[in-house]
């Protein structure tokens, strides 16, 4: 005696809220197979840690918070680097000053010293790249960079 069960395939209608009956809807396989592909590479990119410069412009970017600003490290560093026994200068001529600015992934910090605008002015630029530090004083109708 052999006994073979017989299988027999049976399908059922699957309805989907908003799709009419006996039309195969194409679109959600390939919005499942869009979903699985790339949201672990989105999750991934997320957690991505920041780089030093992309730090910066989160913190700095708008912020009225210059003297934490021309603080940072990588900042104050890169300025005593740069202008050695004129930083106090720079600073002096940034004293009266206004947030810092984001201006071609430069922060950028522009002001002048007390009751001296056009006469006695700096500005400083940090690269959200490379971190490099670039600065300018006016004083006395002469601009040093």
């Amino acid at each position: 005696m052999n006994q073979h069960k017989e299988s027999r395939r049976i399908s059922m209608p699957v309805v989907l809220p908003g799709v009419q009956s006996g039309v195969r809807p194409v679109v959600l396989p390939i919005v499942a197979l869009a979903i699985a592909f790339l949201l672990p590479r989105l999750c991934m990119a997320q957690n991505s840690p920041l780089t030093p410069g992309q730090q910066l412009l989160r913190t700095y970017a708008g912020s009225d918070d210059t003297d934490a600003f021309l603080n940072e490290p990588k900042v104050r560093d890169g300025l005593k680097a740069l202008l050695g026994d004129e930083l106090s200068h720079l600073l002096d001529n940034l004293n009266v000053k206004g947030s810092v600015d984001l201006i071609g992934g430069q922060l950028s910090l522009d002001g002048n010293a007390p009751h001296m605008g056009t006469e006695e002015e700096a500005v400083l630029c940090v690269s959200t790249y490379n971190l490099e530090v670039s600065a300018a004083i006016l004083s006395g109708g002469i601009i040093t960079a």
